[in-house]
């Protein structure tokens, strides 16, 4: 009985014979192709915008020190109006006064204001060249006469080109009373020709600084002289020290000329891109008309 217990228990651990055993599942690992990525296009950096262009500085005479700046066209300007309003300022003021009047010789006021006038015209013209070198308009423009060895030029040179303009003033009038009685009276023949060789005086510089590529005149040519900025040290006291105190309006306003200038020039630079890009648009529209106008075409052929 105990070998017929074995056999059944053999005969039941034996596997059925319609059973199959699985095989185990191995996973399969397709190689996928790698795809290469593609980069992100940089941002494109914003235009550095451009820098100030520097002014050109123009001729030099040639020995002139290094440290000495030719003045610019606002400072000459400002240093002829600041004259012209010193010198004829009253008299301007004057004429209305004794044209008006009726007696012909002016009233008090009138009589004063041309004293001021010839007070004002002796001491810019004569006195202050003299004295210090410069006249008003140079005083309040900052600049002043030097030659081509960086020293003062000799009086007789701002004498001259500070009087000039009123000497020629002063030629019209005498050539303008004396040319009636040129013919019978010498004496009035020769004034009228010391009126006409200071008209003709004025005439020449004015057209010699107009074309010299230096803006020098015919007093500035004889003595080598050269108008250019000046600095003022802070040395001078008294009257000096409150006349070179004037060149604070000087710069003011060539501070305010400079600033307008640079703001124009931004605003013509700004229509000028404006131009441009109307232009490429307007170019752009004409090119897509003509594809669209082409592709018409083409189907109107289909």
């Amino acid at each position: 009985m105990g070998l017929l217990d074995k056999s059944k228990d053999l005969d039941s651990t034996e596997e059925p014979a319609g059973s199959t055993i699985s095989p185990p599942k191995v996973a399969v690992k397709v190689a996928t192709r790698a795809v290469p990525k593609v980069a992100k296009p940089a941002k494109a950096a914003k235009a550095a915008k451009p820098a100030r262009a520097k002014r050109e500085r123009g001729p030099r005479p040639h020995g002139l020190p290094a440290e000495f700046e030719l003045a610019g066209t606002v400072s000459r300007f400002s240093c002829w109006f600041v004259n012209f309003i010193v010198n004829f300022g009253l008299i301007i003021g004057t004429l209305p006064l004794l044209m008006f009047d009726s007696g012909g010789g002016g009233t008090g006021i009138t009589t004063y204001m041309l004293i001021g006038a010839i007070v004002a015209i002796i001491s810019n013209a004569f006195i202050l060249p003299i004295w210090a070198g410069r006249n008003v308009g140079q005083f309040v423009s900052r600049t002043k006469f030097v030659n081509s060895s960086g020293k003062s030029p000799l009086f007789i040179h701002s004498v001259m080109n500070s009087s000039l303009g009123l000497l020629s003033l002063m030629g019209f009038f005498v050539v303008f009373t004396q040319f009636q009685d040129i013919q019978d009276d010498k004496t009035s023949l020769i004034w009228f020709i010391v009126g006409a060789v200071f008209i003709i005086l004025w005439f020449v510089n004015w057209s010699i600084k107009r074309n010299h590529e230096m803006k020098q005149g015919l007093f500035d040519l004889l003595f080598s002289s050269y108008l250019i900025t000046h600095t003022p040290t802070g040395s001078a006291t008294g009257w000096l020290a409150r006349l070179e105190g004037l060149g604070d309006f000087g710069d003011k306003y060539e501070k305010r000329v400079e600033a307008r200038e640079e703001k124009a020039a931004k605003k013509e630079a700004k229509s000028k891109l404006n131009t441009e890009a109307a232009g490429e648009s307007e170019e752009d529209t004409e090119s897509e008309e003509k594809s669209a106008k082409k592709s018409t075409e083409k189907d109107a052929k289909k």
